[in-house]
């Protein structure tokens, strides 16, 4: 079952004896088929996609309608534009039995045939226009944009990324010893080798990460032009709005970040560069001094509260506003920790995701603590603790206007639905499929009860 973003509609898989089919609210009953795999929604979430095998054949159906029969459809490689308006995958067709031809489906197209995929998933650009794929032949590859092949090198790769300056797709291309920044067709650049390549979602600007000779560092060239007051560079990083640039440095001696052409203090070995969702922050973990076991968290150029012992899986959450952050991650295997306001909070045996109120003010997580019952959990609203016998949904909900909070709690007697810590609703079951704000604040959820599915609005009074 698969369910879309905003909970307004679902699709899901039934089987019935050695037959499945989709039913949607999109289109209601697909066609029976003997597997059904890949069930998903399109980035707006309206449209509905999936693959299926019947007598040994493969079919994309998308939106119910059928696109086959081909004897081989990678399933993986079904990809819609960001627009959901367009939609492509990879897939071979059999002329005679011993011998196979290749095609990409764009929008239930044949393209030009090809004797093989580079596996490579068809990639759209951003305004869902232009599309680029991979064809191979004896172990040469070669792109495919807008359905006309380019040139052909033993190894490409690194990409493609789709650059806003040419409006075409660049990607890595080599041969003969020597690697190419390619753009669209033409080769814009000629290196040693070339490992990254970063682009812009909003502005001209690119990067990429190569080296002019055998001998030469590693560097980033930042729109064609090479970063020079530095030993190396690597790591070239875009902030989701495209405006930001930041990468990894060191002058040969020490590492550091650059963000926006400002180099921070240097602090120690250093992670990449992150930012945060609205571009306005950036962090990255430090190594402080030789041992693995003294870490911290590095943001906007400050160094947060260090970690000590073995530190594996540290996660960052930024609140809404982006005016206050907070940190889980695991110490020595046997602990889970969460940093709060540069406050540490210890001995949990898990920490969940630390959840912000839309206005900041108000944090949350699910934890367990060490040495507690199997079956209890609690809830870390505000500085408090709110413990459960029985678990507590993955997932916690601030209303929008932040006063209130809801969460899921169930054991042996069924599932409770609790408002501000407070019981409100109490269903039979397990656990809902989703959980969200539905119209006019109400809460939503999916669940199973004796093999069929429900939509449960539960209204939320004043």
């Amino acid at each position: 079952i698969v369910i879309n973003s905003d909970l307004s509609a679902v699709a899901m898989v039934i089987s019935r004896g050695r037959k499945q089919f989709v039913w949607s609210e999109a289109f209601g009953k697909s066609k029976d088929y003997e597997l059904i795999i890949n069930l998903h929604f399109s980035p707006d979430g309206k449209r509905v996609a999936f693959t299926a095998e019947k007598k040994r054949h493969f079919y994309l159906v998308v939106d119910g309608k059928e696109y086959g029969k081909f004897n081989t459809l990678f399933y993986d490689s079904v990809v819609f534009s960001p627009d959901s308006k367009r939609f492509a995958f990879l897939a071979g067709y059999k002329p005679r039995p011993d011998h196979e031809d290749f095609f990409a489906i764009v929008d239930g197209e044949r393209q030009t045939k090809q004797k093989d995929f580079a596996l490579v998933e068809p990639t759209f650009s951003p305004d869902g226009e232009k599309i680029i794929y991979f064809g191979s032949e004896n172990g040469d590859h070669w792109a495919v944009i807008d359905g006309i092949e380019g040139q052909q090198f033993p190894i490409t790769g690194v990409g493609p990324h789709y650059l806003r300056k040419y409006s075409n797709f660049a990607f890595m291309g080599a041969r003969n010893d020597t690697a190419y920044l390619v753009i669209g067709d033409s080769l814009a650049g000629r290196y040693y080798d070339l490992i990254e390549i970063a682009a812009s979602s909003s502005t001209e600007d690119f990067a990429y990460t190569a080296k002019l000779t055998e001998s030469d560092t590693l560097r980033i060239f930042l729109n064609g032009r090479p970063i020079e007051q530095y030993v190396a560079t690597r790591y070239p990083k875009f902030s989701p709005d495209g405006r930001r640039f930041a990468h990894w440095a060191s002058d040969g001696e020490k590492q550091f970040a650059v963000v926006d052409s400002v180099a921070d203090e240097s602090y120690g070995p250093i992670s990449d560069v992150r930012f945060s969702p609205d571009s306005k922050h950036y962090h990255y973990l430090v190594r402080l001094g030789e041992s693995p076991k003294r870490r911290a968290f590095v943001v906007d150029g400050e160094l947060l509260l260090k970690m000590t012992g073995l530190i594996q899986n540290p996660s960052i959450f930024y609140s809404p506003n982006e005016s206050r952050w907070a940190i889980a991650y695991d110490v020595d295997s046997t602990e889970e920790r969460a940093i709060i306001d540069g406050k540490e909070y210890s001995g949990y045996t898990f920490v969940g995701e630390i959840k912000f109120s839309a206005d900041g003010k108000r944090v949350a997580f699910i934890g367990q603590r060490k040495g507690s019952a199997k079956r209890t959990h609690l809830v870390f609203v505000d500085g408090e603790e709110f413990e459960y016998s029985g678990a507590v949904a993955p997932k916690i909900l601030f209303s929008e206007d932040s006063e209130d909070i809801f969460y899921w709690v169930i054991d042996e007697n069924g599932k409770r639905l609790y408002l501000n810590h407070e019981e409100i609703a109490k269903f039979k079951g397990s656990f809902p499929l989703e959980f969200g704000f539905g119209e006019h604040g109400n809460i939503v959820f999916y669940e199973f009860l004796e093999d069929e599915l429900y939509r449960v609005t539960v209204s939320i009074g004043d």
